[in-house]
């Protein structure tokens, strides 16, 4: 105590800042509340805003990494764009056609030289060329062959060779028959008596002995001939893997056909491309074979028709539209609103009708790719469809856009349409007698098929397929002023697509179509050999995986 009285001053002083902090210390927190209080909302906002990003904040080094990110992702882009064009260059294969000047030298067929082509005659060795490559793929495929020249002698001789047999047959029944006549009475009560019936002495092997008589002009009788048919048609189904011939494909020109020097470019060309996508067809349905008969583990005499899981090759139609499928465009007549501007203001300007891809990708032509759309019509099981579906989009950049299933299918013949059947299957159609220089040769070929006792049904695929524009139109470098690799469409084909679609032409496609000639095409120049010719119209890129 005695201490406080003589520190009177000290302790005042301490009372009143402990006074002074308390006060403080009320009012702060009371200033706080209100504080706090005032800003929730705020703080509120700002944590929706916060939760909003959350990324990291944006800094030089963020947007480094970002560019970094983006540069490697065209780079791969690239690449892959890259390795598919070489793919392209190395699998679709530009035939060279030999000039006929006399010089022993040969020209790629593309790029396209009008100067070549006119002056070394090379239309109608292109069409040769062209059927060199079909008969090809048919060999590849191992095609049960039904030529009907071909068909027609082995139907005669093999009804001469039966009927041979019928009547070695007959002579021995009737030598039976005598011999029965000759025994005692009562040996004719033995079970073939029936035999000494007179109506039933016509009769040997089911047939009366009249319908088993040689006519006299053609040597063999209709029993014969029916079983001759059956014969053949049996051996014609196990002498191959499945029934294709030129019918089978889509050609552009005739096997005689010669195109005269002022046929259209884009002709030839839509004819090479129909040509590549075939073989890619082909080629699916040979892989699809092939690994059904790899895992049923048949033997090599077993790789046949009847137990292959694709009967017959009916139809492959190829789009001649090329580049841009005019066709697949339909016009949407209903205006359309912009439905963000909507969504703001309620209103919204109706849109112009614009044309829209009817197709299940809605793609079209466009200055990454051209597209060509194609049908494909089998006869097979339909428990086959994956296996042929999964080969058909493992080639390049091929897509199904739908399956069809069917007893008959529809085939466009340039203008008309017709509809085709099974002749001898399913249907009524080409079911019949098979006749010999009464009927026209392709009737008789269609009444030759053998598919076996499996159900099938014609299955119908639709697709497309795309070609790179840097392959089909070629590489510019703009830095060199020169072309990596030759663009091998002709620049008739550019006017076809500026006219069907102009937003698909590149920067270096519009120059085409103002230089005249194409601006610095090398056209590959050779001395002709023994050797294929149908390498490569470029430089043989490296070796790329397929993609």
């Amino acid at each position: 105590m005695n201490w406080i009285r003589n520190n009177k001053f000290l302790v005042g002083v301490a009372g009143a800042t402990l006074l002074l902090v308390v006060v403080a210390v009320t009012l702060g927190m009371s200033y706080g509340g209100t504080l706090k209080k005032a800003m929730a909302p705020r703080t509120k906002v700002l944590k929706k805003v916060d939760r909003l990003n959350r990324g990291p904040k944006e800094n030089r080094k963020t947007i480094k990494g970002k560019r970094d990110e983006s540069s490697a992702l065209v780079a791969a882009l690239g690449d892959v764009v890259g390795n598919n064009t070489a793919w392209n260059f190395r699998n679709y294969k530009v035939p060279y056609l030999p000039l006929t000047t006399g010089s022993g030298r040969e020209v790629a067929a593309f790029p396209y030289s009008a100067t070549y082509w006119a002056d070394g005659g090379l239309h109608y060795v292109f069409v040769q060329e062209y059927y060199k490559r079909i008969n090809a793929m048919l060999a590849r495929l191992h095609t049960v062959s039904l030529d009907p020249n071909a068909l027609e002698q082995e139907l005669v001789a093999e009804a001469v060779r039966i009927q041979r047999m019928i009547n070695l047959q007959v002579r021995a029944g009737k030598a039976r028959e005598a011999a029965r006549a000759d025994r005692p009475a009562e040996a004719t009560s033995s079970p073939e008596a029936d035999f000494e019936d007179p109506a039933a002495r016509d009769y040997i092997g089911g047939h009366r002995e009249g319908d088993l008589k040689a006519d006299e002009n053609t040597g063999y009788s209709k029993v014969a001939f029916d079983e001759a048919v059956n014969n053949i048609k049996f051996l014609k189904a196990t002498s191959g893997h499945l029934y294709a011939d030129l019918r089978s494909l889509y050609t552009v020109y005739a096997p005689t056909d010669a195109p005269g020097t002022n046929e259209d470019p884009s002709n030839l060309w839509a004819a090479m491309t129909s040509l590549w996508v075939q073989e890619d067809v082909v080629y699916a349905v040979q892989q699809a074979i092939k690994e059904e008969f790899t895992l049923r583990r048949l033997p090599k005499d077993a790789w046949n028709v009847l137990n292959s899981p694709i009967k017959k090759i009916v139809n492959i139609q190829v789009d001649g539209k090329f580049p841009v499928n005019e066709s697949a465009l339909v016009k949407i007549s209903t205006p359309v609103r912009d439905s963000f501007r909507s969504s703001l203001d309620g209103e919204g300007e109706p849109a112009e009708a614009v044309e829209k891809p009817k197709t299940l990708t809605g793609g079209m032509t466009c200055k990454e790719y051209d597209l060509i759309r194609y049908r494909v019509t089998l006869l097979m099981p339909t428990r086959s469809i994956p296996l042929v579906y999964k080969h058909l989009i493992g080639r390049n950049y091929h897509t199904v856009l739908n399956v069809r299933r069917g007893t008959q299918a529809k085939i466009s013949d340039g203008d008309n349409e017709k509809t085709v059947y099974v002749p001898g299957w399913g249907d009524d159609e080409g079911s019949g007698e098979v006749r010999i220089g009464a009927t026209r040769s392709s009737e008789m070929v269609d009444q030759m098929y053998y598919f076996g006792t499996e159900s099938l049904r014609l299955v119908t695929f639709e697709c497309e397929v795309k070609f790179l524009s840097g392959w089909t139109r070629g590489e510019w470098d703009e830095k060199t002023k020169t072309w990596t690799r030759p663009p091998l469409a002709p620049v008739e084909v550019l006017q076809k697509i500026q006219v069907a679609n102009p937003a698909a032409l590149r920067k270096i496609d519009i120059e085409r179509l103002k230089a005249t000639p194409d601006p610095k095409i090398k056209y590959t120049i050779r001395a002709r050999s023994s050797k294929s010719r149908t390498k490569p119209a470029a430089t043989k890129p490296k070796a790329n995986p397929k993609p």
